[in-house]
């Protein structure tokens, strides 16, 4: 299987499921970052977009801004891939195409599904 390819959390533009590759911090934001339970390997399911970002993490709620955002890389996880692809979108993009046709998805356009 191919190695997917990894992303700022910050830069993400849909919600869904993601897996976090890395952290790129350390000091304070980096224990901020675990105490929150965002570390390599968890699965974070983007909630809300914006400043803060709304993020589900080990089943709790939390608000991450944007700035701290940037220092977390992820990679959709295997199935939101699987889900983007039948429906033709794509997570890190925000891209959907529907019969030819493409649109793109501002922040403002996206609900939350809390």
């Amino acid at each position: 299987m191919a190695a997917m390819s990894t992303i700022q959390l910050s830069d993400i533009s849909l919600p869904g499921m993601f897996r976090c590759t890395n952290i790129d911090c350390v000091g304070d934001a980096a224990v901020q970052l675990k105490r929150l339970g965002v570390c390599d390997g968890r699965a974070i399911e983007v909630m809300q977009l914006g400043d803060p970002m709304v993020l589900r993490v080990v089943g709790a709620r939390i608000g991450v801004s944007r700035l701290l955002a940037k220092t977390v890389r992820v990679e959709p996880s295997p199935q939101a891939v699987a889900v983007t692809a039948a429906i033709g979108a794509d997570v890190r993009t925000g891209d959907t195409t529907v019969i030819g046709m493409t649109s793109s998805f501002t922040d403002s356009e996206v609900v939350s599904h809390a």
